[in-house]
């Protein structure tokens, strides 16, 4: 069963997300988001109706980026998967 979409809500620069009447302050978990992850919708990363437990490596949503990456070959060039090193 999928639970009630959450909505997102900037509260003192931070971004608070709100679901079922509960509140989730993403600032203060173990996965603040940054950078463009402040944008994605909570769709895109709990679109499976997991919010507990979520893996944190960035290769876990990006894969397809590292394996795509052209100029330079990611893959080829044997890179870290953990994306902050670089980006």
């Amino acid at each position: 069963m999928r639970s009630a979409p959450c909505a997102a809500a900037s509260q003192n620069g931070a971004l608070s997300l709100t679901w079922n009447a509960a509140r989730f302050d993403h600032a203060r978990s173990r996965f603040p988001l940054t950078g463009a992850h402040r944008s994605a919708s909570c769709n895109q990363c709990h679109g499976d109706g997991v919010y507990a437990g979520k893996p944190t490596g960035c290769v876990t949503c990006h894969q397809a980026d590292y394996s795509g990456a052209a100029n330079p070959n990611h893959v080829t060039a044997g890179y870290s998967t953990e994306c902050q090193s670089c980006h």
